[in-house]
């Protein structure tokens, strides 16, 4: 058992409006005194104190209750004791997004269990290792984090705003979101991790570990995707064009890699990085990335560059000398066109045609490096 943080909710006797708002209790959008009382009645069942309350903004108290509401450890127990494990235990948690010196919310016994589970994993990979693992992990779950909650903005909270203006219905619909999908949705988030897992662990990629036993340098080829006008696309574009352009392309961008075995790494704003097994499959994927129907109220073409050769295998990403060539050959391709090195012309398909570039002096590379067209 962990030692609780035994602050239960209050026992006053209930407070009427007046009472409320002369403790600096209200809110904007809660004119009504009823539906404040009601608002506070309903944040202290779920634990919130009075005093927590004072001068803040109400509607931001309720959520952290219901998704953590066995959150009852003090962080002091856990990441101030004295020696080195109390050290790693706080570099473990600030990596996966846990800002224990300045954040003063409390602990789930689930919160402790994954510090403890990754203070002894690195027995198995070592420190480094570990930290860069979980660094993955708190980046990877809070981009997912703000993913859910703007769409839940968008398509649930502000319709109910807009419709009634009543944060207890925004309350009371967060509620049922929490009790009936949030269940389900991580342990979805767990099956998709797991599949993954499956999928990285049986890649056929030639790899091997440097000698230093850092990283792991894997065989493969990589491609960027640049947006051609994308930057004064969206000076031009209000706000419902921007977006719709952004996520039509990332969503088709993402069916053509997968569907073609490849792997979407990252998105860079206007660019997109992928890597495939072979060169044959990259150029197929940039062939359809290319031929994307991006439309007319958006950036109506790309450009693309593709190298092959031996990269660095890091905390989920790709580096090195490869990985940079195919970020600079971009920049030699011309909108809706190609560029590759000898390597992927000479592993493409022999149905796959180029045209000879010449060498070319790209930006930090040493030595120029002969780029061909696909045709």
């Amino acid at each position: 058992m962990y030692p609780m943080n035994e602050d239960a909710a209050s026992a006053d006797d209930e407070l009427d409006a007046d009472e409320l708002r002369a403790m600096g209790i209200s809110h904007e959008l809660i004119p009504d005194g009823d539906e404040l009382v009601e608002m506070v009645q309903l944040l202290r069942d779920l634990g919130v104190q009075l005093e927590d309350m004072i001068d803040e903004d109400l509607t931001f108290l309720g959520a952290p209750r219901m998704i953590r509401p066995d959150a009852k450890i003090e962080p002091r127990l856990i990441f101030q004791q004295e020696g080195s494990d109390a050290d790693f235990r706080a570099k473990t948690a600030l990596a996966l997004g846990f800002n224990v010196s300045e954040d003063t919310r409390l602990l789930t016994p689930g919160e402790v269990d994954t510090i403890e589970f990754f203070h002894e994993m690195r027995l198995l990979v070592g420190d480094d290792d570990v930290l860069s693992l979980m660094r993955v992990m708190g980046s990877s779950m809070g981009r997912l984090a703000r993913s859910v909650v703007s769409s839940l903005r968008v398509h649930s909270e502000s319709p109910i705003l807009e419709e009634t203006g009543s944060l207890i219905e925004v309350f009371t619909a967060y509620r049922s979101i929490v009790e009936e999908m949030l269940p389900q949705f991580l342990d979805s988030t767990a099956v998709v991790l797991r599949r993954h897992l499956a999928v990285a662990a049986s890649s056929p990629n030639i790899w091997n570990v440097d000698g230093s036993r850092a990283a792991t340098m894997e065989q493969t080829s990589v491609g960027f995707v640049d947006l051609v006008g994308f930057t004064s696309f969206t000076e031009r574009a209000n706000l419902e064009q921007f977006v719709g352009a952004l996520q039509a392309f990332e969503s088709q961008a993402q069916d053509v890699i997968v569907s073609n075995g490849g792997t979407l790494v990252k998105l860079i704003g206007d660019e997109v990085m992928f890597v495939a097994p072979t060169p044959a499959s990259a150029v197929e994927i940039a062939r359809r990335l290319a031929n994307l129907p991006l439309g007319d109220s958006g950036p109506g073409s790309v450009r693309i560059g593709l190298a092959s050769g031996e990269v660095v295998a890091v905390g989920g990403d790709f580096y090195g000398t490869v990985v940079n060539i195919a970020a600079r050959a971009v920049q030699e391709a011309e909108p809706d066109t190609i560029v590759v090195t000898a390597q992927v012309a000479n592993g493409a398909h022999a149905s796959s045609q180029f045209e000879p570039l010449g060498p070319r002096n790209l930006r930090g590379i040493s030595e120029p490096i002969e780029l061909f067209r696909l045709l």
